[in-house]
């Protein structure tokens, strides 16, 4: 299936953002977003999240999720893999995570990874997702998200925010498989 870009947006040089919204969706089966350097400017360490909109729901829809990461500390004083329930959502109506918390204070932090969503203009099924990032913080960390949102309707837009609202840079890009 080729893989067609719809919309890039960019946060950065000085102009920090609280959130990326997509609004032009498409209509393929299978949405590909990305996002490259996510780093939280808002004055703590922040990790991305994601939230979507329907007929019924603003970016409050029921989600359910399992969240998950592997870690290893740059001074070798840890490793480790295991499932996070802080991460995973049980028909909640907040915001998913999509990776780990990236330190705002270190210059080398940062987090890049894609979303996928599938059959987000389906009405009779519900919208599945899976993701995977990479944060580079105190530690390499490989996070991991899978879930779907719990509602037959469609998906109309998809909003990224950091978790603890505060702004953030990087650049965000929606794709499409046709």
């Amino acid at each position: 299936m080729p893989l067609t870009k719809i919309e890039s947006q960019t946060a950065g040089a000085g102009a920090s953002i609280t959130e990326i919204d997509f609004e032009s969706l498409g209509t393929a089966h299978e949405l590909l977003f990305t996002w490259v350097n996510f780093d939280p400017t808002g004055g703590s360490d922040d990790t991305l999240s994601f939230q979507v909109t329907t007929s019924s729901y603003d970016y409050n829809a029921p989600i359910n999720s399992a969240y998950a990461r592997g870690y290893h500390r740059e001074n070798d004083t840890a490793a480790n893999m295991a499932t996070y329930d802080s991460g995973s959502l049980s028909n909640g109506t907040g915001l998913q995570w999509l990776g780990s918390y990236v330190d705002q204070d270190a210059a080398d932090s940062s987090s890049s990874g894609e979303l996928r969503l599938f059959s987000h203009t389906n009405t009779s099924l519900v919208k599945n997702f899976i993701s995977r990032s990479s944060t580079e913080s105190d530690a390499a960390y490989d996070n991991h998200v899978g879930g779907y949102v719990n509602t037959t309707e469609a998906i109309t837009k998809v909003r990224f925010k950091a978790l603890a609202g505060g702004t953030f840079t990087g650049t965000f890009t929606l794709y499409e498989y046709t």
